[in-house]
């Protein structure tokens, strides 16, 4: 029961996420946006709340099986949750075939993205 319990306090709030389309639309228009291998992520600077917020868009159509986009939310989630430190806005996209690769190539992937992001 222990367990459940760290797991729900370290998923992500309301606070934390994107929701409304009004705000996935002005960061896709900001254009600001880093490519890696298997991801495409857009960012906005966020002057309103202190806090880092993410937005997922995996597609249907570059991952055609739920188990997998379930799998790179997750794992997505996850980096972010660890890693992203300045209060950005972040939406994050998967390129096709990323089902493909390993966990450990995405989270690596991944980790390279938020580095750009913090430094830029």
């Amino acid at each position: 029961m222990a367990a459940a319990t760290k797991i729900s306090s370290e998923a992500l709030t309301k606070k934390n996420r994107i929701i409304s389309p009004q705000h996935y639309k002005k960061i896709f228009d900001a254009r600001r946006k880093t490519q890696s291998r298997y991801f495409i992520i857009y960012a906005l600077e966020n002057s309103t709340e202190e806090m880092p917020r993410l937005g997922l868009a995996i597609s249907k159509k570059n991952i055609r099986r739920a188990v997998a986009r379930n799998r790179i939310k997750r794992l997505v989630r996850e980096s972010f949750r660890k890693n992203m430190a300045s209060s950005i806005d972040v939406v994050v996209m998967c390129k096709k075939n990323a089902d493909l690769a390993a966990n450990h190539l995405l989270l690596e992937d991944l980790m390279e993205s938020w580095t750009k992001l913090n430094t830029s």
